[in-house]
């Protein structure tokens, strides 16, 4: 039913900022090629049948999808050590002082880093994910805000929060951007903005903006009422 409800809103052009289903048009491969565009895209590979050349590499999901229960974070590993009868989604590994996440909502931009002092564990910090954790308010760089402005821009989305890891050498490399990303840990006070920024887009006693991705049925003939189809 809520699928239903879904399609009914959205051909009426009543949601706002988070677009339904938008990771399903912009899926990982997809994002990382248009990233190669605006950002430092670290080098990656499909692999099935074969053995990956890449070293050293990380492995990661291409989906949300549990695994008996389990979520697959992205995981250090020796290109070796997997097996290649199973499909693998390769990345080269980089190596960052911070991860940086950056929460756009419609033009908006908030960005937090969090230094990664847990590489002894793992190389995501989503297994660690708390209101402990210390992520602090981060300023990108120009350039970077105008590359991330455009980069939405073209995969049509008004919300999203982006991932970046930033390098000893100041590099912010593009990992990836999720449509519908989780952002309240990030400003639970509400001293950034974030939380406000959401509100607005959300209220409505603000002004209304209908997300940009329209619903296919949006522009068809008015839907008649069941008195005018007889």
């Amino acid at each position: 039913m809520l699928a239903e409800l879904v399609n009914l809103l959205w051909s009426e052009q009543k949601f706002v900022l988070v677009e339904p289903y938008a990771e399903r048009r912009t899926g990982k491969l997809l994002q990382l090629r248009h990233a190669r565009g605006f950002f430092e895209v670290p080098e990656y590979e499909f692999a099935l049948n074969c053995m990956s050349s890449a070293s050293p590499t990380v492995v990661k999901s291409l989906s949300n999808e549990l695994v008996d229960d389990n979520v697959i974070y992205t995981t250090k590993t020796k290109a070796e050590d997997l097996d290649p009868r199973f499909p693998w989604f390769i990345q080269r590994l980089v190596v960052a002082k911070e991860d940086v996440t950056v929460v756009f909502v419609r033009g908006q931009m908030f960005a937090f880093s969090l230094e990664r002092d847990f590489l002894d564990k793992s190389v995501d910090w989503r297994q660690f994910i708390s209101p402990e954790q210390k992520w602090k308010a981060h300023s990108i760089p120009v350039n970077l805000q105008q590359a991330i402005v455009q980069y939405m821009k073209t995969l049509r989305l008004d919300y999203g929060r982006l991932d970046f890891l930033l390098g000893d050498d100041s590099c912010y490399w593009f990992c990836e951007v999720n449509p519908n990303g989780q952002f309240a840990w990030l400003d639970l006070i509400g001293d950034f903005g974030v939380v406000q920024a959401v509100v607005n887009e959300i209220s409505p006693s603000t002004e209304h903006h209908s997300i940009s991705h329209a619903h296919p049925l949006a522009s068809s003939v008015p839907v008649r009422t069941p008195s005018e189809a007889i």
